[in-house]
């Protein structure tokens, strides 16, 4: 919706992350979003050790993360900013990862029995 509204074009979300450059202004918009929310998770959480970020938006359009608007908004906390400057934001780039994470789960299940 970001990129309808900035531009009136009506495109499938794959196409406007295709249309992405440093210069887009839906990138730059999307890029703050998501760093409000991801803002917002990291402190909901107290994600101290840092916030691993797996598949959906961010893996399709890894340079919203790397977007200056991102870091901006991530930090932009008059009482909290010192807390998140010491959290890592990573991106997991492994198709796998929810798969390993239930893996691990059935092996902790299956010990326990």
């Amino acid at each position: 919706y970001i990129h309808w509204f900035l531009s009136g074009e009506d495109l499938e979300p794959k196409d406007v992350g295709a249309r992405f450059t440093p210069a887009s202004e839906t990138l730059a918009w999307a890029a703050k979003f998501y760093g409000r929310v991801c803002r917002d998770y990291a402190l909901e959480v107290l994600a101290l050790g840092g916030l691993y970020i797996a598949g959906g938006l961010a893996a399709q359009n890894p340079e919203m993360l790397a977007h200056a608007n991102f870091r901006g908004e991530f930090l932009n906390s008059p009482t909290m900013a010192h807390i998140l400057a010491k959290i890592p934001v990573l991106l997991i780039d492994n198709q796998d990862s929810g798969l390993w994470g239930a893996a691990f789960l059935g092996q902790q299940i299956f010990h326990q029995c």
